[in-house]
């Protein structure tokens, strides 16, 4: 700078409030594993920044931190906004929840009257264990009655699944002899056998 008289006087101009870097956030969840519960998601960010929240999300506080909650699986995209009013977006993905127990069936060995046991086998549409019947996905039944399996699925979702037996016949027929005639006679006497249940003759 150079005044009327000739004097001169430098001076140096420093700007250090410029920031044109956008923020970024370091992108944490509180399991990767297949889940039946909620997910958290922890953001570390680059600088000071303001989150937006996606639709779908639950901002909490946790431990003096922010923690956003995810309900169910899908692409969860926050907007930052640092000081400077420098916007980013950062995206956090999620499909490891599974809040959905297992959809069970059962079949059954024979579905015809039978004096033998009938096996029943329980399937469903997704890996499963059974949690009780010692395990097995089989039950063997000897008599009549019901059962009603436990399904569990790698996430721990608990479906069960009913079954029922009713065509196991153990019991012989309650049989009688009906003659057409019980009198004294010179004409043929008919026999016929009467059942409780319906029965076939193997030797007449």
């Amino acid at each position: 700078l150079v005044d009327i008289a000739g004097n001169e006087r430098k001076l140096t101009i420093t700007v250090n409030n410029i920031d044109k870097t956008l923020p970024t956030a370091a992108v944490e969840y509180s399991t990767t594993s297949l889940t039946n519960e909620n997910v958290e998601i922890r953001l570390t960010l680059s600088e000071e920044a303001t989150v937006a929240c996606p639709e779908g999300i639950l901002a909490v506080e946790k431990d003096g931190n922010m923690v956003y909650i995810a309900h169910e699986n899908g692409e969860y995209t926050f907007k930052l906004t640092d000081l400077a009013q420098n916007v980013n977006t950062i995206t956090a993905e999620i499909g490891n929840i599974d809040k959905k127990p297992p959809a069970g069936f059962v079949t059954y060995s024979t579905l015809e009257p039978t004096r033998g046991p009938v096996i029943v086998r329980v399937f469903a549409d997704e890996d499963f264990v059974v949690s009780n019947n010692l395990n097995s996905v089989e039950r063997i039944f000897s008599e009549n009655g019901s059962f009603t399996f436990t399904l569990v699925d790698a996430a721990g979702n608990i479906g069960t699944v009913d079954a029922s037996v009713s065509n196991i016949d153990n019991e012989p027929p309650q049989v009688g002899i009906v003659y057409s005639t019980t009198e004294t006679t010179n004409k043929n006497v008919t026999a016929m056998v009467e059942s409780d249940e319906e029965i076939m003759i193997l030797n007449n």
